[in-house]
């Protein structure tokens, strides 16, 4: 019984980091967007570089728990528990995301409260 809450346990982990790598691709999409046709001169452009260095880190971040966890459920019987790096990663993704997010919103407020948005 134990276990099987533990498995239930990684498998919602395992959708939480797929759901959170999705989302770091759609902000990635959404700025580029936003700076192809929005911002065309846009103020505080170390924000994006600060956006997409958190959004890559998250992404890495997901690819290692995903693929550590993935391994690790396929191959228990023989697989030690990669602990480090299946949190490691795990929280590389979250830390990633939401720093990711919070400089993608402070860069767009300050870009439209400015009046650069075109017209």
């Amino acid at each position: 019984m134990e276990d099987e809450i533990v498995l239930t346990g990684l498998n919602l982990t395992f959708d939480f980091v797929k759901h959170i790598t999705t989302l770091d691709t759609g902000l990635i999409v959404i700025l580029a967007t936003l700076l192809e046709k929005v911002f065309t001169k846009p103020k505080w452009k170390l924000l994006i570089i600060l956006c997409i260095i958190s959004l890559s880190l998250s992404l890495i971040g997901s690819l290692i728990f995903l693929s550590e966890l993935s391994r690790w459920m396929m191959y228990r019987s023989v697989y030690i528990w990669p602990e480090s790096m299946i949190s490691g990663g795990l929280w590389m993704s979250i830390y990633g995301f939401y720093s990711a997010l919070g400089f993608f919103i402070v860069f767009t407020l300050k870009n439209f409260l400015s009046g650069e948005g075109k017209k």
